[in-house]
């Protein structure tokens, strides 16, 4: 009987210890997904914008999983870009300005042109004293061939519509009719660009400027451009001439950015971060450096841009 009765509860125990490690990998496949919180511990998820921007899936696809996750309390963007498509950028601004969620941005290394336009959707932004921001502006990007094709004996029948349908073709110069007509629309995509800065941040420039305070939107948007005048012509400046001028909010480390999340959100202990992963669609790569996502062998398309140029 002894002998059962031992066997017995080393068979139970053997059962409980198969159980709690069955217990230990589903709470560990839990904790791993990224889309997941922990219960009882808040969350915030952390989404990357790097490189040029030229599609804004993924990043909507993440804020809005995180938007929807009732464990995440808050969102850190973490941006080292130096912007992109003009349609993307404002995509994703249109989403964080209408955010549920508390918003932190960090700017690691390179928050430029698009890359802080979407930056300026937040009133909290946090950025490293050497990063390189600024590039408020517009560009229009297009390469053409018209002298090479000329010496390979190649050419070119276009029938159009309209004098413009083929303003920017690869195969030859612009005209100054279509020059100005370009500056036309580079001026009205500037001014959407200068209009979001403004108001996306108003309450902080309201703070700082209270000569901004009780104007309607037309001269607000007037006087915010006399302001900063030197601040919007496409020129750069560091995190530290930002901090000084008002365009980020905290000097600082990835650490400071999640410090003045806790403040936000009114805790003491540090958050579980959720890490939301960029899956790279690229697959000629070798050594990390892409046959087809590179400057040389694909530089960006013809278009218009809210980018820094190197």
């Amino acid at each position: 009987m002894k002998i059962r009765t031992v066997f017995g509860i080393l068979l139970s125990l053997a059962l409980l210890f198969i159980i709690f490690i069955q217990l230990l990998v589903i709470l560990g496949i839990f904790i791993s997904r990224q889309d997941r919180g922990v219960p009882f511990i808040t969350s915030v998820g952390v989404i990357e914008i790097t490189g040029t921007i030229m599609s804004s899936d993924q990043t909507l696809g993440h804020l809005k999983k995180a938007e929807e996750n009732n464990f995440i309390k808050g969102v850190i963007l973490k941006i080292n870009s130096r912007g992109g498509a003009i349609g993307p950028c404002q995509e994703i601004y249109d989403k964080l300005i209408n955010y549920k969620k508390p918003v932190v941005i960090y700017i690691q290394g390179l928050g430029a042109s698009g890359g802080y336009y979407i930056a300026s959707s937040c009133e909290n932004i946090v950025a490293e004293r050497g990063a390189i921001t600024g590039s408020i502006g517009v560009l229009f990007h297009s390469l053409y061939f018209e002298e090479t094709m000329k010496k390979l004996g190649i050419g070119e029948t276009v029938v159009k519509s309209g004098k413009f349908k083929d303003a920017g073709s690869i195969t030859r110069h612009l005209t100054e009719e279509e020059y100005k007509y370009f500056q036309g629309v580079i001026d009205e995509l500037y001014l959407q660009f200068v209009k979001d800065i403004a108001f996306g941040r108003k309450q902080r420039w309201l703070k700082l400027y209270p000569e901004l305070k009780d104007l309607k939107d037309e001269e607000y948007i007037n006087r915010f451009r006399k302001i900063f005048k030197d601040e919007i012509d496409g020129r750069v400046f560091t995190g530290g001439e930002a901090f000084n001028k008002g365009f980020i909010d905290k000097l600082g480390t990835f650490d400071t950015a999640i410090d003045l999340m806790k403040d936000i959100l009114d805790i003491k202990e540090d958050p579980n971060l959720i890490f939301y992963r960029n899956y790279d669609h690229d697959k000629f790569k070798f050594f990390g450096l892409s046959l087809f996502n590179n400057k040389i062998t694909n530089p960006l398309p013809p278009g218009f841009y809210y980018l820094m140029r190197w």
